[in-house]
Formats: structure tokens, C-alpha cells, sequence
């Protein structure tokens, strides 16, 4: 299986019981998924997340999906404080796209995530929390 679609479901737990090893596609938006913190040991091979549209206050302390290319977190409740401690670990050396609208991030902590993510080509701040421009 290569591709999931899991919408408005209301799941709030997401792949607990199943593992999708080569699992390359995870649409799962408009659910009410807070947490995200095995997401990079359940689907090890992941290439494009969807998780717009959820409940997501924080990213995992320590999250490593080094195949992951595009990942969707608009309109989560994502924040980030100064020195963008929840950012720390978040490594994924293939992102290329990122999509953070409607969140509550501000610019300290967005500065340190493109720091580990070197192949970030496109990115979307928009309708966030900045004073400056980054």
C-alpha cells in the first residue's frame, strides 16, 4: 500500500495498531489529531504528509523521516517559543515543501527549523504571528 485517505473521520489517535512500512502518501486532515509524536516510527518511508486541519499544538521533540518531501500543517495550533524548542529535533533532510498556515508560529522559532531542512525549496507562513519578515 503506498497511499491512505483518512478524512473527517474525527480519528484522534493515528496509526497505533497498523504499521504502514512502505506507506508513501498519508492524507489525514480534518480529523481532531493533537498528537503526532510516533509519526516517524510508524510510517518510516513517508514521502508527503497531510495533517491540515487538526488539532496539532506541537511537533514531536525528536521526529527523523529523512524520505519525507512535502508536509501540509495548515491551520493547526502549532507554536513555537523563542529558541523554537519544539522545533530542535525536527530533522527531515529531503523537505522540499512546507505548509505552516494559519498556525501561531513566530520568527525565532521558523528561523531554526529551515536550518534543518536543507533542501527547502517553498514554504508557507502565511496568517501566523511574525512582527518581521524572516
Amino acid at each position: 500500500m503506498k497511499k491512505v485517505v483518512i478524512i473527517s473521520k474525527k480519528i484522534i489517535k493515528i496509526l497505533k495498531k497498523i504499521k504502514f512500512n512502505k506507506l508513501e502518501i498519508l492524507y489525514l486532515e480534518h480529523n481532531k489529531i493533537s498528537n503526532i509524536d510516533n509519526i516517524s516510527s510508524e510510517v518510516p518511508f513517508i514521502e508527503e504528509i497531510i495533517l491540515c486541519q487538526n488539532n496539532i499544538t506541537k511537533l514531536p521533540t525528536e521526529m527523523y523521516l529523512p524520505y519525507l518531501k512535502f508536509l501540509d500543517l495548515n491551520e493547526n495550533k502549532i507554536s513555537i517559543g523563542i529558541g523554537g524548542q519544539n522545533f530542535l529535533h525536527f530533522i527531515c533532510p529531503s523537505l522540499e515543501k512546507l505548509l505552516l498556515l494559519g498556525n501561531n508560529l513566530n520568527e525565532e522559532g521558523t528561523r531554526n527549523l529551515i536550518k534543518y531542512c536543507p533542501k527547502l525549496k517553498e514554504i508557507d507562513l502565511s496568517f501566523n504571528k511574525f512582527n518581521d519578515i524572516i
